[in-house]
């Protein structure tokens, strides 16, 4: 495993991908972008020092309006970079991933995939149109004033990170899960066939929807400023949402999990 991440962080460099597991591959004038900070804001500094809870609360950034000008230092920074991200999900046929890439669905596409599976998986018109009704009700419940295109994703997998398996529960994700789960279980029994996937991918910083973006400066600021502090090497992590469809050349790397096991099965790389 050790032997795979230097390899892998070697691959990303050469592509200048930052990687949020390898802060090898952050930009160079990060950290002195956030000391140059606290060198002009001392008081800042103090607090801090004192308070280190404060980085993580957010605080910072609501006690000091002015703080949010090193939040525009660390997006130009980051701006013109691409990253390496995780997409969990479950499919009939993992490969599909690598000739078709993540489809994000706007709201009558999303009905009309989960109409086509439950039609392939041979649930009969009047239960597949009760059911489709059913989740329509769902998706105007959970999502009452718009369902933007999105890929959901997660910034750090090691193989070994159960939390993110329970996104591989079924074909069609949360909304799919939480209209056919207690409602209609023989449906949902359906839709947990198939394969459950981690898919690695890369994306460019601008197709990050706005608070994900936020997110990711704020997350940099608590990474160098814990370096530049003394408090010690932080992992950054996010979930967060890219507003676009992940094309196939944008894949890395494919993990199917089998048993509770990670399996490598295919790169891009």
């Amino acid at each position: 495993m050790y032997k795979q991440r230097i390899k892998e962080a070697k691959q990303l460099n050469k592509l200048q991908i930052i990687d949020f597991l390898n802060s090898d591959t952050f930009p160079s004038n990060l950290l002195k972008l956030v000391s140059d900070f606290y060198n002009a804001n001392t008081e800042i500094k103090k607090t801090l020092l004192e308070s280190p809870h404060c980085l993580a609360d957010n605080i910072i950034f609501n006690r000091y309006y002015f703080a949010q000008n090193v939040l525009k230092g660390i997006e130009k920074e980051i701006a013109d970079k691409t990253f390496a991200l995780y997409h969990a999900t479950r499919i009939d046929n993992a490969d599909t991933i690598l000739q078709l890439g993540i489809k994000c669905f706007e709201k009558n596409e999303y009905i009309k995939y989960i109409e086509t599976v439950l039609r392939v998986k041979g649930v009969c018109y009047f239960r597949r149109k009760k059911a489709i009704k059913h989740l329509k009700k769902t998706q105007s419940d959970k999502y009452c004033f718009s369902l933007k295109q999105n890929v959901c994703f997660f910034s750090n997998y090691t193989g070994d990170d159960t939390f993110y398996t329970e996104y591989c529960k079924n074909i069609g994700g949360e909304l799919a899960l939480s209209a056919f789960q207690d409602d209609f279980p023989q449906i949902f029994s359906l839709l947990q066939s198939g394969k459950p996937v981690i898919v690695k991918f890369e994306s460019d910083y601008a197709s990050f929807s706005s608070c994900t973006k936020e997110c990711i400066c704020k997350q940099f600021f608590r990474w160098a400023s814990a370096k530049c502090l003394g408090f010690g090497e932080q992992t950054i992590e996010v979930d967060g949402e890219i507003e676009k469809n992940i094309t196939p050349e944008h894949i890395i790397d494919t993990f199917l999990i089998e048993n509770d096991a990670i399996t490598y099965t295919a790169s891009r790389l």
